[in-house]
């Protein structure tokens, strides 16, 4: 007579679930790691009600149960990689890694800020927060915060202005706070964002801007008002002449396109292996409007 052995239907019961699934994702367009996951805890309860049946309908007054070693081996080795996957999706591990692998570099617009400057705005303070920026000039009377944008995520973010930007007015003075883009650092896989910000400012407004900057472009004949830069990477500077600017600045390297001879030109003291920084200092014209940087790591002039 033949005898069956506690995990034989169980194991059956696994092969022939897995493969209903299989079949239906590929078919359906299904999540096939989220539905198994559904029905792996079921293979426990099987092979628990299989033990009990068997128990019940043995005729012996002490039945021995007797296993199907390789199906329990089998049905273990699944149970096993079921508690590694709930312990992956409930800790979120599974869901990073999955995102991590389905991630990809995208690049759009940033959404523009158009903010009119009345005639009680006298000065503007720019503070950035460890974000790509430049900055210049514009005749206008309204300051514009555009730019650009780079991520590295599963779906293409969705960015809204008060996103980027904490703009807020008191008395004569208009502050931004430039915001950082949401970064999401994990112990697998890392999605970044990078904002690139653009901000054109009027010309006739005193310019504060507290940290470092990546890129300034001045049109000095069209400036009529203060600048004050802690710190640029690059500066282009043209149309100095018929201006009327007092030049002040802290430089690493300079590109002096017209062999401009400085009004003050002194070396400062600088790190041991680094090039030696340079004070410079010119006044254009009667230097009524002061465009100062307290460094600059390079700085191209001309005409």
């Amino acid at each position: 007579m033949r005898q069956c052995r506690v995990g034989t239907i169980s194991m059956g019961m696994v092969l022939i679930i897995l493969g209903v699934v299989l079949l239906v994702s590929h078919f359906n367009g299904l999540d096939v790691l989220k539905i198994a996951m559904a029905w792996f805890p079921i293979i426990l309860i099987v092979l628990g009600i299989e033990i009990i049946c068997y128990l019940y309908v043995s005729k012996q007054e002490q039945p021995i149960v007797k296993y199907d070693l390789l199906s329990i081996i089998f049905i273990g080795f699944i149970g096993s990689i079921s508690i590694i996957m709930y312990v992956a999706i409930s800790s979120g591990l599974l869901s990073t890694i999955s995102d991590t692998v389905n991630a990809e570099s995208v690049e759009g617009a940033l959404p523009t800020i158009d903010y009119s400057l009345g005639d009680e705005v006298k000065r503007v303070v720019i503070e950035p927060a460890d974000v790509q920026i430049s900055i210049e000039t514009n005749t206008s009377d309204t300051l514009n915060i555009f730019g650009t944008f780079e991520a590295n995520v599963v779906n293409s973010p969705t960015i809204k202005p008060e996103n980027i930007a904490y703009i807020v007015e008191t008395g004569d003075t208009l502050h931004i706070k430039l915001l950082k883009a949401r970064t999401s650092e994990k112990l697998i896989g890392n999605h970044f964002q990078q904002f690139n910000f653009l901000i054109s400012v009027p010309n006739d407004v005193n310019v504060e801007v507290r940290t470092t900057v990546q890129k300034v472009h001045m049109k000095m004949d069209e400036l009529h008002a203060n600048w004050f830069v802690e710190s640029a990477d690059e500066v282009y500077v043209n149309n100095y002449n018929g201006s009327n600017v007092e030049f002040s600045a802290l430089v690493n390297s300079i590109n002096n396109m017209d062999d401009l001879s400085w009004d003050k030109q002194m070396e400062q003291e600088g790190s041991e292996g680094y090039q030696t920084p340079i004070q410079i200092e010119k006044v254009f014209g009667t230097g009524k409007n002061k465009l100062i940087f307290d460094e600059i790591e390079y700085l191209i002039i001309r005409d």
